[in-house]
């Protein structure tokens, strides 16, 4: 199977369609080309010459396809990534930390309280009980899947998400945070219709694991440069609002 990724076919997404001067098509049309005649000469199906000059197009196995059990549509999964290299030692994910269900909370059962109810893409609603103790780390597990919420009090997570469970000691739950941020987990989106996340796919994923005083000190400095980046954010709405003022006062209008 060829995974072929198309950003464009030649024309908007408006109702007009007008032409936007980038057309993905006649590329992809060659790549397969390309890859049906060397599966014709009799090449491995995973290392065409359309792979090796194109490396959006993704060819995969029967083999590899059908090995997981859990057939997953999405290219991206199989993409092979550069080795990385990092001067700590990396762990598989799920050696460091499990990812849980969320509970089921409808709407219709919910009594207001003080408790966040967080669905994939963050708060959704307030409960008057947690499942969860704060700290913790949300992800997506169904509609936004993938995506990482920290929340930081006592939380109910629905069933459309994972909770973060530590496995063993000397992991800061802040560190891993981050980590998960960065670790391109909408990648691994697949299945039909409401997209979703298998736990097992991120389990897969290796990552950095510093010593305890080491990934304190990470946090600390990534901590330091998200407090800059929102003072930053609204110092700049501040002289945003003070620009306005000034051009209503220029033109006479509120209507700026």
């Amino acid at each position: 199977m060829l995974f072929v990724k198309v950003e464009s076919d030649g024309f908007d997404l408006g109702a007009q369609m007008r032409p936007n001067g980038k057309n993905d098509l006649p590329e992809a049309l060659k790549v397969l080309n390309d890859w049906r005649a060397t599966l014709c000469r009799g090449r491995d199906e995973e290392t065409t010459d359309a792979t090796e000059r194109v490396p959006p197009w993704i060819p995969v196995s029967r083999r590899r396809l059908l090995e997981s059990g859990d057939i997953n549509l999405s290219g991206d999964r199989y993409r092979e990534t550069a080795a990385v290299r990092s001067q700590w030692p990396m762990m598989k994910l799920g050696e460091v930390c499990s990812l849980e269900y969320g509970s089921s909370l409808p709407e219709r059962s919910r009594v207001s309280g003080p408790f966040p109810v967080v669905g994939s893409n963050g708060i959704a609603g307030f409960h008057n009980e947690f499942t969860v103790k704060g700290p913790s780390i949300i992800v997506g597990r169904k509609g936004y899947a993938g995506e990482v919420t920290w929340i930081e009090n006592d939380c109910t997570p629905i069933d459309t998400t994972y909770y973060v469970a530590i496995k063993q000691k000397g992991v800061l739950l802040r560190y891993l945070y981050y980590i998960l941020q960065n670790l391109r987990l909408t990648e691994l989106r697949g299945g039909a219709g409401v997209p979703g996340l298998n736990r097992n796919d991120a389990y897969d994923k290796e990552i950095p694991l510093p010593p305890l005083e080491e990934q304190e000190r990470i946090v600390a400095e990534l901590e330091a440069e998200r407090a800059l980046v929102e003072a930053n954010r609204k110092l700049m709405a501040i002289f945003e609002g003070k620009i306005k003022a000034k051009l209503r006062e220029i033109w006479g209008s509120n209507e700026i």
